[in-house]
Formats: structure tokens, sequence, C-alpha cells
């Protein structure tokens, strides 16, 4: 089991690479990473200006709280697996989906599963871009129906495909200056081994979740965040933002 848990950790930490390489241009170097055991960093990038290590981290809740209806939250988790299935039916389009379901019940199966199919094809993006409608965004408010708070579309990529998720704000926290503090700080201390294997070494700090339920949102104020690092360079970096220390 340990061994299995490793390898989908490696495979997750390859996906936010090649996610970033795609969607945040500028925030990790181009082309394929070299994968190495520690002390080195997680990925090294050969570039014309010397061997980039990349290290990553993901932030995520430090408890998870439990949905107060667990027949809606398997009503959404059903819905989206069907939606899923149904989508490819028809589109034979393979894409990567997040639904963010309003509290409360929810429109019957059917008419569910084909408003969510519609909603993905006419807003598809095209293939090298992305599509977010967020909670309280005015896109939310305009382009979606009353039973969805937020709707996030991508294209699948090489490493580790994903089944479309879903489900409600419940418990979303906001990431806190004190957490990515605090995560610098316990990298830093194992930033000299990294030096060893690369001339720069970048920290990638990820919040693993959606804007789902349990999950961590950058807030805005991340922008104006400082922080004193001995990094070459600090990400943070969620699915829908990244900023750059």
């Amino acid at each position: 089991m340990a061994a299995i848990d490793e390898t989908q950790r490696q495979t997750k930490e390859l996906w936010w690479v090649e996610f970033a390489q795609k969607y945040r241009p500028g925030s990790v170097p181009v082309g394929k990473p070299e994968r190495l055991e520690p002390p080195a960093p997680d990925v090294v990038f050969n570039t014309e200006s010397g061997r980039i290590g990349i290290e990553l981290s993901q932030i995520v809740p430090r408890s998870y709280g439990r949905y107060n209806d667990p027949e809606i939250e398997a009503a959404q988790k059903c819905a989206v697996k069907e939606a899923q299935a149904f989508y490819w039916r028809r589109y034979k389009d393979d894409l990567f989906v997040n639904f963010n379901f309003s509290p409360g019940v929810l429109p019957a199966r059917r008419e569910l599963v084909a408003a969510m199919t519609e909603l993905v094809a006419r807003h598809r993006p095209p293939d090298t871009a992305s599509f977010s409608a967020l909670p309280g965004s005015r896109n939310a408010s305009t382009l979606l129906p009353s039973w969805l708070r937020g709707l996030s579309i991508f294209h699948q990529l090489d490493y580790l495909r994903m089944d479309w998720t879903g489900g409600s704000v419940w418990s979303t926290s906001t990431l806190r200056y004190e957490q990515v503090v605090e995560r610098i700080g316990e990298k830093a201390s194992k930033l000299a081994g990294y030096r060893a294997f690369a001339d720069e070494v970048w920290l990638l700090l990820v919040c693993d979740q959606f804007s789902i339920s349990a999950s961590v949102s950058i807030p805005h104020a991340a922008a104006e965040w400082k922080f004193q690092h001995s990094f070459d360079r600090v990400v943070l970096m969620s699915m829908q933002e990244f900023f750059i220390y």
C-alpha cells in the first residue's frame, strides 16, 4: 500500500508540473523534467541557464468536516459520474470538470445530467485554455443556473487523467499567510540537500483541492504577501490562481 501511495503522489506531482506548464506559463520551466530520488528536489529541469530543481508541496485543510445531508451529497456524486459518461458518449471529448453545486435539493436526475452535459459543451474552452466561473463572480451569476455556484473546465493532461468532481461549498477554508510561512520553513530545512542537485531551487506550493467541499482557497490578498526565504523562487498555485514570490 505504501508503494502505491508513493507512486500516486509522484504521478500527482508530475500532473501539477504539466498543469503549470500549460495553464500558468512562467511558473515552472518548459520541457520534460527529470525525476530524482531524495534528498534531491522532486523534479529537475535541464535549461540553458543550468539545472533548475522544483520541490512540490501540497497544502490541504488540517481537518475535514462532514456534509450535513449525505443523500444530497450522494446525489451530487452520481450526477457528476453520469454526466461525464454522457458527455463522452455524445462528444468523445476528454475534459476535466469541477461542479460547485449550490447547497440544497437538485433537479431531477435525468434533467440534471442533461443540463450539466450541455453546460460543459457550451463553455468548452479552446485547446490551450480553461474556463472558470468561480462562486461569487459575475461569470457565475450570469452564466450558471441557480443550482450551480461554480464551474471549472480544463483539458485533461497526460499525467493522472482525472474523473469529474463536484460538491457543495460547506467547509471551504481560506489559506492563511501563516500556513505558507510554515510550509516554506519546513522545506527550507532541506534546501542544502536540494542544492546539491541543481543550480537553482524553486518551491512550488499547490492548494491541492478544488473550490468545493473541504477545500483551501487562495485569497486575493496573496498578491500582496511577502516572504523571507532562501529559495530562488516560491510559486503559490491552485487551479484558479498563481503567484510568484
